[in-house]
């Protein structure tokens, strides 16, 4: 499609402009026209390949062109058809709402006359018309209600412009054809008064319209329950009226009176007219009505009392266990007019916080329904109380949410301030040993209980023993217990300091004796007695040492805290950590000093004395040997490591050890200056067995074990707790405190 113009004063016409090109028909170019001018359109249909001949200097139209010269004019249609709802079918006697989208595809604006039509075209019958004035590429959306008449018509709209069209008025008709016929219409199901319940003076009343023009006769309307549209609401005929005749355009009300459960629940209805099909009609979807009766209960809290309140909470005893009494009453308010409605199941909830903390649910109750009105039922918790400040939530809440009309009524609070100290005692004490040797191991257990209802926090527990011949007490060991709530008990294991003169003592395990913690009672803080032995200790080991630097031969020396008798190799025991074998005896050779303070271990088995590389554990079993008054030894067990050109000790051989031999090289040393073969001289044999063994080691032993150090304060303050052996402590001045 190509394009030139004339200007307004005429002269020759422009140079044709392609505007579009294309294999269609129809094409739509963009043109502007001057309000003074005109633009020639042209058109031209070609063969595939071939070129466009254009002619030059006159009139495109001389050189056999097709072409239409267009002037600024309206050009009037429709954008689709006439459309109707109801399809091919409509009530006779009602309207239908038809419409269709004109639209002006000319250039200019102009004046259009809409006509709604009926009947044949060439002598229709004008059913209402109106004017509108549409702008070039304007569109607007014409709707008429059309009276629909009986049997098949044709439909339709009409539009004449004001002025010239562009093309002509070939496509200003827009026309459809529908068959009038009968339809009866549900307008509506409802009670006839929807705030009381159903009942023979308030029934369902289902509204029925004839939307057709004619009478029809007798048919029938079905209610039922459920809808038989939604499978998820099964649905039953729970009755039916017959209507004998129905005018054209006249309504009819048509009641039935339901049976309604009267418990709480959601109950559908539905009507069906001309259930029987007694009357053929243009459409049947528009037959069905449904509607929903709500029957709601209201359980919740009913006020008691006076002051009224919903919740009360009664403090029974101070023993916290089921001490605390809630009581609410549950009630239905569902007996208004709306009728009186029994609740589906209801679950009353008991929540409590302590001195403001989280909720916390301590108790429920079921019922499988909450009957209306009367005086309601009561609830009752018991419940355990310790002190603090309570708040009691009893929430009323039914297993279905929409069972419940108002959930403005269904919590109520109490606050109960329950005031109670602590209770503290020690139980089930026992000791794991009966006799031990001064500094053996000893281990106390007991139960800490606290029978009050107040938590008791940073609790001194205390162990404290005396001796029948002795004034004072001792304090053996002592610890603090972070927190044990009320009425519960922490059990300890407390180690002991058994580092005291020998005797037999009577030990009582005494909590809260500072008195740091309010109680009830301190007449309860002490345990019965137990018994322990404690025997003078034998000869212990004071120091033990690898003598490494020893010339000619190193060895295991072992000092003793006094002089000791009937020590022999035969007592003894080396480990090879590495290998896990025992180094012969026959091997070991066990040297005493003069004073018998002293033992040296070496070892035979080489032609230096020097163990094997690896990591060794002497032991000496308990009663191997004594002390000169026959007090036996406990036993005695030490770790040790050799390895030969480890001059520093760090049990790994590398620059540092070079260094030190470098520096004593051909000087006489020890085995820490570089004499690896104790043979007196720093030398070359020497740096070979550093060379064999250059930045290798050994696994560094763990660290060892921290000593008990059991933390310790002054007896100062004794209680006086109901034990006898306790009481003949009591009076005692002073006490004295081990050192750790």
């Amino acid at each position: 499609i190509f394009a030139s113009m004339l200007t307004a004063g005429g002269g020759a016409w422009s140079e044709p402009m392609q505007l579009t090109h294309g294999t269609t028909i129809e094409q739509r170019p963009s043109v502007a026209v001057e309000p003074d001018g005109s633009i020639q359109v042209l058109y031209e249909v070609v063969e595939a390949g071939e070129g466009d001949r254009l002619g030059a200097g006159g009139p495109p139209t001389v050189a056999a062109v097709g072409g239409t010269t267009a002037d600024a004019l309206p050009e009037l249609g429709f954008v689709g058809g006439l459309e109707f709802p109801d399809n091919s079918t409509a009530a006779a006697g009602a309207t239908s709402t038809g419409g269709a989208t004109i639209i002006n595809r000319g250039l200019a604006t102009t004046d259009v006359l809409i006509e709604y039509l009926r009947g044949p075209i060439e002598n229709p019958i004008v059913l209402g018309s109106r004017s509108i004035r549409l702008a070039p590429g304007g569109t607007f959306d014409a709707a008429f209600d059309f009276p629909i008449v009986a049997g098949q018509e044709t439909y339709h709209i009409r539009i004449t412009s004001a002025d010239p069209e562009l093309v002509g008025p070939a496509d200003n008709v827009a026309s459809y054809t529908l068959t009038g016929g009968n339809d009866i219409e549900v307008v509506s199901l409802s009670l006839q008064n929807p705030n009381l319940p159903p009942g023979s003076g308030n029934p369902l009343q289902a509204r029925i319209r004839n939307r057709g023009g004619a009478a029809v006769g007798a048919f029938t309307v079905d209610f039922r329950s459920g809808d038989e549209l939604f499978p998820q609401n099964p649905w039953m005929s729970i009755g039916s009226v017959v209507v004998p005749m129905l005018a054209g355009g006249a309504e009819a009300v048509v009641s039935f009176v339901p049976a309604v459960p009267s418990v709480s629940g959601m109950y559908e209805f539905s009507v069906f007219a001309n259930s029987d099909g007694a009357i053929e009609e243009t459409t049947a979807g528009n037959n069905r009505g449904t509607t929903r009766i709500v029957r709601l209960a209201d359980p919740g809290l009913q006020t008691q009392g006076f002051p009224p309140t919903l919740v009360s909470a009664t403090l029974l005893n101070s023993s916290g266990a089921n001490n605390v009494r809630i009581y609410a009453t549950l009630f239905n308010f569902a007996t208004g007019a709306a009728g009186s409605i029994t609740s589906g199941p209801v679950t009353v909830r008991l929540m409590r916080s302590i001195d403001d903390a989280d909720w916390v649910e301590v108790d429920s109750l079921s019922f499988a329904s909450v009957a209306p009105g009367g005086f309601g039922t009561p609830i009752q918790f018991i419940t355990s109380g310790l002190a603090g400040d309570h708040r009691y939530r009893v929430a009323v809440a039914p297993d279905l949410p929409a069972d419940d009309s108002n959930p403005f009524n269904n919590v109520g609070e109490a606050r109960l301030e329950i005031r109670g100290l602590a209770d503290l005692s020690p139980t089930n004490v026992s000791i794991d040993q009966s006799t031990v040797p001064q500094g053996g191991a000893a281990v106390v257990t007991v139960a800490v209980a606290n029978l009050g209802i107040a938590d008791a926090t940073d609790l001194l527990v205390e162990v404290i023993g005396r001796t029948s011949t002795e004034s004072g007490a001792v304090v053996l060991a002592s610890v603090r217990v972070d927190r044990i709530a009320a009425l519960t008990a922490s059990t300890l294991e407390i180690p002991l300091n058994t580092s005291i003169p020998a005797g037999v003592y009577e030990l009582i395990v005494v909590v809260n004796r500072t008195g740091e913690i309010l109680e009830m009672t301190d007449l309860n803080n002490a345990s019965s007695p137990l018994q322990l032995a404690v025997t003078a200790a034998g000869p212990a080991t004071l120091f033990s040492d690898y003598a490494f630097d020893d010339q000619p031969r190193p060895g295991f020396v072992i000092a003793f805290t006094e002089p000791v008798q009937g020590l022999d190799v035969n007592d003894l025991e080396l480990l090879h950590l590495t290998t896990g074998v025992l180094i012969p005896t026959a091997d070991l050779v066990l040297e005493l000093s003069p004073d018998s303070t002293t033992a040296t271990l070496r070892y035979t088995g080489s032609f230096n004395g020097a163990l094997p590389d690896g990591g060794y554990r002497m032991s000496i079993a308990a009663g191997a040997f004594a002390d000169l008054d026959g007090n036996p030894n406990a036993a005695v067990e030490e770790e040790f490591f050799v390895l030969a050109g480890d001059a520093n000790r760090d049990q790994t051989i590398g620059i540092g050890d070079f260094a030190i031999l470098a520096s004593r090289f051909n000087l006489p040393g020890t085995f820490s200056q570089g004499d690896f073969n104790y043979d007196g001289t720093t030398n070359i044999a020497d740096f070979a067995i550093l060379a064999s063994k250059f930045n290798t080691g050994l696994p560094r032993p763990a660290a060892p074990q921290a000593p008990f150090a059991a933390g310790r304060t002054p007896f100062m303050a004794p209680p006086t707790p109901n034990v006898p052996e306790w009481s003949a402590l009591r009076d005692d001045a002073e006490f004295s405190v081990l050192p750790d």
